[in-house]
């Protein structure tokens, strides 16, 4: 993790793997209380700054009816399998993608949450 006087750390983190801030992950857990968390500690480059930040084991559902051909539309996901699931991962390719529900997303977003990436999906 890189630290320092012009960095910002991030209420989300996207790689390697999903990471959230305490106050991100109180939000999600307030739309899914069921979802379980891992701690981790992350540490600058001279070991003397640390971040905490949990990560979400979030239930993998297959409902993607369509993917999109590479610089296409949005990937197309059936509303029956997704059990009303606010936040959940899904397998798009040969890549893992995380699903967040519209009203989490602006929960997260009213709240200034930083590093929320989003792309539209077409729930039908």
């Amino acid at each position: 993790m890189r630290t320092g006087v012009d960095h910002i750390l991030p209420d989300i983190l996207l790689s390697p793997f999903l990471l959230l801030s305490e106050p991100a992950k109180d939000v999600v857990s307030f739309y899914d209380p069921e979802i379980p968390w891992c701690f981790a500690v992350l540490f600058g480059d001279s070991g003397k700054e640390c971040a905490s930040y949990f990560c979400p084991i979030l239930e993998e559902v297959d409902c993607v009816l369509e993917e999109p051909y590479p610089g296409e539309g949005a990937v197309r996901l059936d509303e029956r399998k997704m059990k009303g699931l606010p936040f959940f991962q899904i397998w798009v390719k040969d890549r893992k993608k995380t699903v967040i529900r519209m009203d989490l997303a602006e929960s997260l977003l009213m709240r200034h949450a930083v590093g929320l990436e989003l792309q539209e999906v077409v729930i039908t």
